[in-house]
């Protein structure tokens, strides 16, 4: 079997989205995850004072707006060299992903 095949595979079974949410509920609950949250809502605090005509946008443009600024920010790809650095490489992740794809082998 490939590579390819069993991600194919791993995709259809749902792992990955098993995996990402077991990554998530990780991340949340790290002081890493709360750390990052708290600098991402300081930092929308910061941008709402500097400009609160913000808050009469709707939504969707509200949010927009936010995501790119974020982005701008560099504030993402701090967090994913952490999350891949420390939650992926963890023991217990890994024993996972090789369960998983042992089973995929397997069958």
């Amino acid at each position: 079997m490939s590579a390819e095949d069993v991600v194919l595979q791993l995709k259809r079974k749902g792992t990955f989205d098993k995996l990402r949410k077991h990554l998530l509920s990780d991340f949340q609950t790290e002081p890493a995850g709360q750390q990052f949250m708290k600098k991402i809502q300081d930092f929308m605090e910061e941008m709402i004072t500097k400009d609160p005509s913000l808050l009469d946008k709707d939504r969707t443009a509200f949010h927009s707006l936010m995501m790119d600024e974020i982005e701008k920010a560099g504030m993402y790809q701090t967090i994913q060299k952490e999350v891949v650095t420390t939650l992926m490489q963890a023991d217990d992740f890994q024993q996972r992903v090789e369960e998983e794809m042992t089973a995929i082998l397997n069958e």
